[in-house]
């Protein structure tokens, strides 16, 4: 893990894995994860927390609902 971030009550990590995964803030549990082709170099969490947007070294653009796991783009 090389980032995370954080909203309300889950967290969002990422990093040279091509991972984000989703967790549960009070326990620390996996919810869920979406893969990108090649390793993620950014990533931010919407105003009111409910999605993340990841970018990756193959210039893909992730929109992920944060609660599902659900990706938009």
């Amino acid at each position: 893990v090389t980032r995370q971030a954080w909203a309300l009550r889950a967290a969002a990590t990422w990093g040279d894995d091509a991972r984000v995964r989703f967790l549960d803030a009070g326990t620390g549990r996996v919810r869920h994860g979406v893969r990108h082709g090649l390793g993620i170099t950014s990533g931010a969490w919407s105003p009111r927390g409910a999605y993340v947007a990841t970018g990756s070294s193959d210039g893909l653009l992730r929109i992920v609902d944060a609660a599902t796991g659900f990706t938009f783009a």
